[in-house]
């Protein structure tokens, strides 16, 4: 079975049924969904229920949950790599060794 998050819709009809004060388990068997995911929603907005707050901070850390690039954050070495590819025709193994012959940013090339 696949996980599905909760649409904007769901979070809606969430919203209006906890202002009913119905329990977990009846906002579940309603919205078609497991009792854990509807406690982990509650529990992730703790306090007033708002459906466009929840879907605003799911997109945010959907944003930011990445794996940040190394060579993004790194512009200098990024410039030398692109050299070394396009003008010089180097492989990667080739720029793995002059790194670390050279010592620079020897941890890094492992990463890569």
């Amino acid at each position: 079975m696949s996980y599905k998050h909760l649409t904007i819709k769901e979070r809606e009809i969430l919203m209006f049924l906890r202002a009913k004060g119905l329990s977990i388990r009846a906002f579940a068997l309603r919205l078609g969904r497991n009792p854990s995911t509807i406690s982990r929603e509650l529990k992730r907005c703790a306090g007033h229920y708002s459906p466009s707050k929840a879907k605003n901070d799911y997109h945010q850390k959907r944003k930011n949950c990445h794996k940040k690039r190394l060579l993004d954050s790194h512009p200098q070495l990024r410039r030398q790599i692109v050299h070394y590819i396009l003008d010089l025709h180097w492989s990667p193994e080739q720029i793995t060794a002059r790194f670390n012959k050279e010592h620079q940013w020897t941890e890094w090339f492992n990463k890569l």
